[in-house]
């Protein structure tokens, strides 16, 4: 057998991908190996007669680590990013309206009455949860803010964002600093204020949103450019043993062969890294397989500028729950980003199923488009029959943060924490954007690393 690897990392999405990057920055010996034909897992851009859209993500916050990576590959002269200030909406009682993203839009939203603005105010004198347990995202807002904020403004931000379900969700592991607000200060609004008066915490995160001018997938594939054979396609992790080092047996097109290696990381799906770790972390392993991630269709379907009522001047919206469209929201890509679209021409980008709806996620494509025509007929006055340029599926989309979840990813460490060497790193664990799997990565790498250079990897190179 070959002398192993310092690390084998199993998935080629961005966080497979930067994970590696960073290995390899650090001086590693490190492969990348991804059962499919392509990297970027559910980053997908199409270019199709002169329109250019995404299948799944939109936009990319400028979150630092992210930023360092992209200039690091040499992207940063192809960042295009999207206009200023430009308004999201909310669609709720069957109309659109501006979604509140400052304290003065929520005093001057018609989303919520008057009843409404006066109970989220109120949010100074909520007393803080005495039992202080885990509580749901619907649960928490509607005790701090009233329930007509949590259903006007949360419920269809959580949908629209995570394709969940703001009452299944769990606060402390999506909005953990609200809840540490909360916590310390007694209430959300006295700990903004209290925050920003005494300029303590951290920075605030990068609010803009950037693409590149080839689309999203442009990542993806320039750090698989500069890695070469660094990412192997179309190989498959079918096994993972201990015996001294890591050995994996590989699947591909000419056969099996096994590598071995000091350290492995997992930076595939929850349950398909579940299934990976099988008998060698089974408490991590059931850990993994308890993560839901639901189905989800994105459709980009486009028309002529002239058949689209709505003036298309914003990102796009999300739709409230009980609402009479089948979408939960809908990205306005040609409206962001330039030559998103030929001349006179729109491109609209809407995401069908999640949790609230997963038989949804599973239609047909003609059902799937017409229902999603009926909606943008409905919601912006879309007219006549739609050119569809792309329809991507995710049989298992974003993971589902539900109540349990920090405990979930507690197990999950500790299980791993019983076999030296095995690492995990992906949007499950600490946040569901391209950014937040940038910076895990970056924290999965760094602990490879530290391991490598322990004691713990040198003993096991004596394997057979």
């Amino acid at each position: 057998m070959e002398n192993p690897l310092d690390a084998l990392i199993i998935g080629a999405g961005i966080s497979g991908l930067a994970c590696l990057w960073r290995l390899r920055r650090l001086g590693f010996d490190a492969v990348c190996v991804e059962a499919s034909e392509r990297v970027g897992g559910s980053i997908r851009s199409h270019r199709r007669d002169g329109f250019l859209v995404e299948g799944a993500a939109s936009g990319l916050h400028a979150a630092a680590e992210l930023l360092e990576l992209v200039h690091e590959v040499g992207l940063a002269d192809e960042i295009v990013p999207a206009p200023p200030r430009l308004p999201r909406f909310i669609y709720r009682q069957e109309r659109l309206h501006p979604a509140p993203l400052a304290a003065a839009g929520l005093l001057s939203t018609r989303l919520l009455s008057l009843r409404g603005k006066g109970r989220l105010l109120g949010e100074l004198w909520v007393a803080p949860r005495p039992d202080g347990g885990e509580e749901s995202i619907d649960s928490f807002f509607a005790r701090r803010f009233g329930r007509e904020a949590a259903e006007a403004i949360v419920a269809p931000f959580v949908s629209g964002t995570f394709a969940g379900d703001a009452v299944r969700l769990s606060v402390h592991a999506v909005f953990p600093a609200l809840v540490e607000l909360e916590a310390r200060f007694g209430g959300v609004i006295r700990g903004l204020l209290r925050r920003g008066r005494d300029g303590a915490g951290s920075a605030p995160r990068a609010r803009t949103v950037i693409s590149f001018r080839d689309g999203l997938e442009t990542l993806c594939r320039r750090i698989h450019q500069r890695l070469g054979d660094g990412v192997q396609l179309g190989v498959r992790a079918e096994r993972i043993e201990r015996a001294g080092c890591f050995r994996v047996s590989l699947r591909a097109a000419g056969g099996t062969r096994t590598v071995a290696a000091r350290a492995v990381v997992l930076a595939a799906p929850p349950a398909a890294a579940a299934v990976a770790l099988g008998a060698l972390a089974p408490d991590a392993g059931r850990a993994l397989g308890e993560i839901e991630g639901p189905p989800l269709a994105c459709v980009s379907l486009a028309w002529p500028r002239s058949r689209v009522e709505h003036p298309l001047a914003g990102f796009g919206f999300l739709v409230a729950p009980g609402e009479p469209a089948r979408i939960l929201g809908c990205f306005w890509g040609s409206s962001l980003f330039p030559d998103r679209a030929p001349p006179d021409h729109v491109a609209l980008t809407s995401f069908v199923g999640g949790s609230r709806d997963p038989e949804g996620g599973l239609l047909d494509d003609a059902p799937l488009v017409d229902a999603v025509s009926r909606d943008l007929a409905r919601i912006v006055g879309a007219r006549g029959r739609p050119r569809v340029v792309s329809i991507d599926r995710h049989a298992q989309a974003i993971p589902q943060y539900a109540i349990g979840h920090t405990d979930r990813v507690r197990r999950i460490r500790a299980g791993l924490d019983a076999v030296p060497g095995l690492f995990v790193t992906g949007n499950y664990l600490g946040g569901i954007g391209v950014g937040d799997c940038v910076r895990q990565a970056g924290v999965a790498a760094a602990a490879v690393g530290a391991f490598l250079r322990s004691a713990a990897a040198v003993a096991p190179l004596a394997y057979r």
